[in-house]
């Protein structure tokens, strides 16, 4: 062999043995990344965005707890959710602007709701039979009142403002008689006014 070639062939060997350091320490490189993503602490990771329809947090036992998502009629709600399986507290806002959020006792009966729509507000509360007890609200007329109902349903305490600040507070017996203030009837909303 000429001495053209043994050097040819001397440069090749370096160059093999030199890729091999290379893969060597790459190898060596992606190995230890590997290890370090394999013992890091799930949950870690920071994100500035994500975009889905449906979101789920699981327990460590993979039970969900916690769900939001958007609904066919356009309605965004979150549900919380107990170690049984329950849903506890519901939160939605509607297509219609319209918002609410509900608490459910263990039995996923809704026990106290409150909500906004069109200008107006309110907060029931319902006995563990689901009928409603008390009802807190304002209209959009500046109506503000408080009614409270018996086991049976039945209205049995009232207390209110009008929008023009007239006050009134009356307790019903058993059968709805006023037994005790006035009753200021709440208008009830006005209908539109017809253009033609």
């Amino acid at each position: 062999m000429d001495t053209t070639t043994q050097a040819q062939l001397r440069q090749l060997q370096n160059s093999v043995r030199h890729q091999r350091y290379a893969i060597l320490a790459l190898s060596a490189i992606i190995a230890g990344a590997g290890l370090i993503a394999a013992t890091r602490a799930d949950g870690d990771a920071t994100f500035d965005k994500i975009t889905c329809k449906e979101w789920v947090v699981v327990d460590i036992n993979g039970k969900t707890r916690i769900k939001a998502a958007v609904t066919d009629n356009d309605q965004a709600a979150v549900q919380w959710i107990d170690l049984n399986q329950h849903t506890r507290i519901a939160a939605a806002t509607s297509s219609d602007g319209s918002g609410s959020v509900c608490l459910l006792d263990t039995n996923e009966k809704v026990r106290i709701s409150a909500g906004t729509r069109k200008g107006e507000a309110s907060t029931d509360w319902f006995d563990a039979s689901g009928r409603l007890r008390f009802v807190a609200g304002t209209t959009t007329e500046g109506v503000a009142s408080t009614d409270w109902f018996d086991a049976s349903g039945r209205l049995r305490f009232v207390a209110r403002t009008s929008g023009d600040g007239q006050a009134s507070a009356g307790w019903n017996d058993r059968d709805g008689k006023l037994q005790f203030g006035q009753i200021e009837e709440v208008p009830a909303e006005s209908p539109p006014t017809k253009t033609n």
